[in-house]
């Protein structure tokens, strides 16, 4: 696997969570 790779889908793995958790503070419910 290419690490240049692995960084960038960590990176937009990251964003997606961030996104995801301000959404979340938003609408203050939880999915789980």
């Amino acid at each position: 696997m290419n690490i240049n790779r692995f960084s960038q889908l960590k990176v937009l793995d990251m964003a997606i969570v961030v996104e995801w958790q301000m959404n979340s503070d938003r609408r203050s419910e939880n999915i789980f």
